[in-house]
């Protein structure tokens, strides 16, 4: 396994053009990177790209990778990186043992995350109003204001299960799945119900909402869209652990899994 870049000058990826016609670079554990199971990846700004990894938290200029972990950097509260998440210049850091945040060149640890010092974090997510939401392990959902304050989302069920993704709509409704197969729905009150009950047969491991509405929802066991209060299952794509999604500027869907990239043409 290796991590690389497809480079080209043109800013989308051309879905009429092979991955074979773009330029591949690639780099490795010889490269300086301290591991080959990377978690995330995000840019600050305009600046570096940021990777998560199960060995600690890098950062890439282009040229060398800087590797920070507990034994380099004291208010990382892992070196186990799970997620991360950008706001304008501020990078927020998910590990297995709670969550830190690096801004203006220095780590530090969030006086409003006391609370949940030590909690396993699956997945972090911004929304439009600057909120971050933090799903985790075995505690369940927060949300952390621009008031700095920090709410738990309350639902019997949420509590239970790993909360692997979360996404927003163009109505602000953010949307919550987790690894038992249940799909949430929060309001702007921050009340939680489960959407679409039973219609899942295994665990969400992410959510997409695409421009034209449509919630495309990843699984265990496959890919599936929910829309129009219908969930249908996308039968030209069958495979196990869903990865990421993404829409491109044609309307295109692209996946990844364990095996590859996908692409759903409009």
């Amino acid at each position: 396994s290796t991590f690389s870049f497809a480079q080209k000058k043109k800013h989308v990826l051309d879905p009429e053009k092979a991955i074979s016609q773009y330029t591949l670079k690639t780099w490795s554990v010889e490269d300086g990177l301290p591991s080959l199971s990377l978690t995330d990846i995000v840019q600050l700004g305009n600046q570096h790209i940021w990777i998560g990894t199960y060995n600690g938290l890098v950062r890439f200029d282009g040229i060398q990778f800087d590797v920070f972990n507990t034994n380099n950097t004291l208010s990382l509260q892992s070196s186990s990186i799970t997620s991360l998440a950008t706001d304008n210049d501020k990078l927020w850091i998910g590990t297995h043992k709670g969550i830190s945040y690096y801004e203006n060149n220095e780590f530090k640890e969030h006086p409003s995350l006391e609370k949940i010092s030590g909690y396993s974090v699956e997945k972090l997510f911004i929304d439009s109003d600057k909120r971050l939401w933090i799903g985790t392990t075995a505690h369940g959902l927060y949300v952390l204001g621009q008031d700095d304050v920090l709410n738990k989302i309350t639902h019997p069920k949420i509590n239970n299960s790993p909360v692997k993704a979360i996404a927003q709509s163009k109505e602000k409704e953010i949307w919550v799945g987790t690894d038992l197969g249940d799909l949430y729905k929060i309001n702007s009150a921050l009340q939680a119900t489960i959407a679409y009950p039973s219609s899942f047969t295994s665990g969400i491991s992410t959510l997409y909402l695409s421009k034209s509405g449509v919630l495309w929802i990843g699984t265990n066991k496959g890919l599936l869209q929910a829309e129009n209060g219908k969930v249908i299952e996308d039968e030209s794509i069958t495979f196990n652990d869903a990865g990421d999604i993404l829409e491109d500027a044609f309307g295109n869907i692209w996946l990844t899994n364990n095996n590859g990239i996908y692409r759903v043409k409009k």
